[in-house]
């Protein structure tokens, strides 16, 4: 899974195949699907290859243009190759949480901002540490938005089984499409 956060400016990012969507400051997203996707300043621009920008020994940040429209910040997470599917297959393929509404993804932001500038010590394992704690904000940012999604719900549940399971999960006998 990939994900990436708009530190400053705005963007937009289309996934293959769908239409373009803007990107503000403090949005995050996460792409659990595997398909190729661009963030650019417009959608109209030419794509540049991200492989070709960020290969080479310490490339973690590049800048292009002039570097005022926007800054972007990306990771990526590896789930577990057996248990993983049961969280990647409960989630929609593109999630968007709205940087606004969020503010702990904010604050999360801002800390690895400042990470990142203040070359401290130790900055290398704080900033993996805050992006570990911004995954788990996005995953409860969706499920707080779909709270009334049996699907995600019903994943949650079979995730942590100590739980009583929703009526939805007790009538399939499972968690549904898991």
């Amino acid at each position: 899974m990939k994900f990436f956060a708009l530190t400053q400016g705005a963007c937009w990012t289309q996934i293959d195949g769908e239409a373009p969507v803007r990107f503000e400051r403090g949005d995050v997203g996460l792409l659990t699907a595997e398909r190729p996707y661009t963030v650019s300043s417009d959608p109209s621009v030419a794509p540049l290859d991200a492989m070709a920008l960020f290969s080479g020994r310490g490339r973690s940040f590049v800048t292009l243009g002039n570097g005022t429209d926007c800054s972007y910040l990306g990771g990526h997470v590896l789930l577990d190759p057996t248990s993983g599917t049961l969280l990647s297959e409960a989630l929609p393929p593109w999630l968007r949480i709205d940087g606004a509404t969020e503010q702990a993804e904010r604050w999360l932001l801002d800390e690895l901002v400042n990470e990142r500038a203040q070359r401290l010590p130790g900055n290398a394992l704080v900033a993996s540490q805050l992006a570990q704690l911004l995954f788990v904000q996005i995953l409860r940012a969706q499920m707080k938005e779909a709270a009334a999604s049996r699907r995600v719900g019903c994943a949650h549940w079979a995730i942590h089984a100590s739980r009583r399971p929703c009526s939805s999960c007790m009538t399939n006998r499972r968690a549904p499409g898991i």
